[in-house]
């Protein structure tokens, strides 16, 4: 988050460096979500970690209007290939509900035949488990499948 405006109101500042980038056919896929932990009264509360990831559409609306302003944009400081990486650089200003910190999910697809995931090699350099995309700048700790 890069400046709150409100308890709800926030901006955020997205630098994204897309290395390979080709215009038209790379594309970065993405939404922005919050989480949701569901409430059951009839649970104890160490039982009570389970959690929801929730899309919030108006602030996945706002980001992929920024998005594609600044991958349209002339300005060097939004929009910059340097030795073949994209860089964007940009701010989004997103409403979530009381208290909810969003968060960009996304992963990055160089062109349609290759997504660039995040994989899990053991010591031996075999893959072992294989997440796809990003949550904000950490990898996803959604797992893909593996050996």
């Amino acid at each position: 988050m890069k400046e709150e405006l409100s308890p709800t109101r926030k901006v955020y500042g997205y630098r994204l460096q897309l290395p390979g980038f080709i215009p038209g056919k790379s594309n970065v896929i993405g939404a922005i979500c919050s989480t949701h932990t569901p409430v059951d009264i009839m649970q104890p509360i160490s039982k009570m970690v389970n959690f929801q990831i929730v899309e919030n559409k108006p602030a996945t609306e706002a980001f992929r209007q920024a998005l594609t302003n600044a991958m349209n944009s002339n300005d060097f400081f939004q929009n910059e290939i340097v030795d073949g990486t994209l860089h964007l650089n940009f701010d989004v200003e997103m409403e979530s509900a009381h208290g909810k910190e969003l968060n960009l999910h996304w992963y990055y697809q160089q062109s349609h035949e290759v997504i660039v995931p995040k994989r899990m090699l053991t010591s031996k350099g075999e893959l072992e488990k294989t997440y796809y995309g990003m949550v904000d700048d950490k990898p996803s700790s959604i797992y893909q499948g593996g050996k």
